[in-house]
């Protein structure tokens, strides 16, 4: 069987090189569940995709979720389910974005402000990202 790599290059744009600002915090990572390669037809491929993204929803450290809608005429059915699961944690903090042109865009919005009116859906993924650094209190890196 052959696994399919997660993509290790892509990083989210505005977070690489940067460190939460306090000595003391822990080291944040970032989990994309994107691969460079999957195949859509393989069960073995789905489950373990499956597994891995169910894992690290329930993962105990789980500090902060993003979610990120790019325009797309993909409705994204998978990461609007977790949206919804991630919704209904009220103690998660989440940050939300949703490009203008996603085609679901009005769903994300009128779905968090019914579940979480407290929350702010982006229009840009900078804003989303900016917003998720706020709350990590990232600053650039030093050397």
């Amino acid at each position: 069987m052959t696994r399919s790599r997660r993509r290790r290059d892509q990083r989210l744009p505005g977070l690489a090189g940067r460190r939460c600002c306090h000595a003391d915090c822990d080291p944040v990572v970032v989990l994309n569940p994107r691969r460079s390669e999957f195949d859509l037809a393989s069960p073995e491929a789905t489950a373990e995709q499956i597994g891995w993204e169910v894992a690290n929803r329930k993962h105990p450290r789980l500090s902060y979720m993003l979610f990120w809608f790019p325009a797309s005429n993909s409705v994204q059915p998978i990461s609007l389910l977790e949206l919804g699961a991630a919704l209904a944690r009220p103690e998660l903090p989440i940050v939300i974005g949703a490009a203008p042109g996603y085609l679901r865009r009005t769903d994300v919005v009128l779905q968090c402000r019914s579940e979480r009116p407290d929350l702010v859906v982006h229009d840009q993924l900078s804003d989303t990202i900016t917003e998720l650094r706020a709350l990590l209190n990232w600053t650039p890196a030093t050397t």
